[in-house]
């Protein structure tokens, strides 16, 4: 299936790889070169294929990155045991602090943005963790941003509040994240309309991709629906991809690609 036509605006999250990154069948070097094959210029990174945050690492992950021609425009951080919303305020520290650590290693790779989850257990210790990071962040150049990711970040009745309140503390806020498949469906909000009230915030979009129809389609929402909501809220990218289907990861790509390219067409 021909690439060629991949709007400029698209990303590719690494996590499209993760099962071949889990089973050590690739790493990040490898993530840049698929990804510029795929004839896309933007890349997310997960921290759990880091092989370390050591200098010398980062920065040959850099060079090649460069190499490639490929921009890191995201760093998702999901950081297990580590609750940026824990009541307990020493752990909460401790969460903090180690998102510090990967927004200084953000930083050395020129990436604009860190993702980190909001957990569910406090609403005001995560408020209190984003305004500490988002500080730490606009120090350094970088900027703080939270996926529609589990936890009160899947739906927007939980998050635009705990937004609302790191803005109070520290003017540069916080960015959002919107995805496709991970909001939360509840009674007030269906997925269109969660991802409505998240859009004006968005730094990035995470396009969900699971399996295709026959017409290329994603059966569980109307993706163009979707990106036209986004999009009208002045959203214009990067729109990171983020394939979780059956099938081959390189395959599944590919029709990602050619489905979201079309919807931005039409939306544009």
């Amino acid at each position: 299936m021909d690439t060629q036509g991949v709007h400029p605006a698209i990303g590719i999250s690494s996590w499209s790889f993760h099962k071949m990154l889990f089973a050590k069948q690739m790493d990040l070097f490898q993530v840049f070169a698929a990804v510029r094959g795929l004839g896309v210029r933007k890349v997310e990174l997960n921290n759990h294929f880091f092989a370390s945050q050591e200098e010398a690492y980062v920065r040959a992950l850099k060079e090649a990155a460069d190499r490639f021609g490929v921009r890191v425009v995201n760093l998702a951080i999901d950081d297990k045991g580590f609750d940026l919303s824990s009541p307990d305020e020493a752990q909460r520290k401790e969460a903090v602090a180690r998102t510090v650590r990967w927004i200084e290693t953000a930083a050395r790779l020129d990436c604009p943005y860190v993702r980190n989850n909001s957990g569910g257990q406090d609403a005001a210790a995560c408020a209190k963790s984003f305004a500490e990071l988002a500080a730490e962040a606009r120090e350094r150049g970088r900027r703080i941003a939270i996926e529609a990711h589990g936890g009160f970040s899947s739906d927007a009745a939980q998050l635009l509040p705990i937004l609302a309140a790191v803005r109070e503390r520290e003017p540069q806020g916080v960015a959002l994240i919107p995805d496709f498949g991970n909001v939360r469906i509840t009674p007030e909000r269906d997925r269109y309309a969660q991802i409505e009230a998240m859009a004006p915030f968005a730094a990035l979009c995470h396009p969900k991709m699971h399996d295709f129809d026959a017409f290329g389609e994603q059966p569980e929402w109307d993706t163009q629906r979707l990106v036209s909501i986004v999009a009208r809220a002045g959203f214009r990218g990067p729109w990171i991809v983020e394939f979780e289907g059956q099938e081959e990861a390189f395959e599944g790509l590919r029709k990602s690609l050619v489905l979201l390219s079309r919807c931005l067409r039409k939306a544009a």
